[in-house]
């Protein structure tokens, strides 16, 4: 029974650490995934809007804050799942495909991060325009889309 219980413990840990090797997100998959993280930045959009009524800055700066947040601790477990895997990371030598393969885990994130600025601006246009620079807002961010997108689709 316990040797059942950690074998089933062990294939959960691998199909995780998958994630971080292996591309197999399917279309379905990507779409509910782009549906919910677009909930997501609608949900803090409207927080900033309502939350701060009277703040022109920190209802601009709220989409960038969360997302600022939770890819630094994406970009944290993605580093402790991938160091392990390649000593010679930051020498970037071509191992393995590793600085040029997809998986799952980096495609989600850039999904999310393409989200995040379309959402960005898309609140920026409706509710803080005057917050919003040519070079700092819209530049920046189509640029950043169009980086999510050749980064994954090549």
């Amino acid at each position: 029974s316990t040797l059942s219980t950690f074998n089933s413990f062990e294939r959960q840990i691998n199909k995780m650490v998958n994630h971080f090797v292996d591309y197999t997100l399917t279309q379905n998959e990507l779409i509910l995934a782009g549906g919910i993280f677009s909930g997501i930045f609608i949900a803090v959009g409207f927080i900033g809007v309502f939350g701060f009524p009277d703040d022109i800055k920190k209802r601009a700066w709220i989409i960038s804050l969360f997302n600022s947040f939770v890819t630094m601790i994406a970009g944290a477990v993605y580093l402790m799942n991938k160091l392990p895997q390649y000593p010679e990371f930051l020498r970037f030598e071509p191992k393995d495909g590793f600085h040029t393969k997809l998986d799952n885990f980096c495609v989600l994130a850039s999904l999310w991060f393409f989200i995040a600025c379309f959402f960005d601006l898309f609140f920026g246009y409706i509710f803080y325009r005057k917050q919003l620079q040519i070079l700092t807002a819209y530049v920046h961010h189509i640029v950043f889309m169009w980086m999510m997108i050749t980064g994954t689709t090549g």
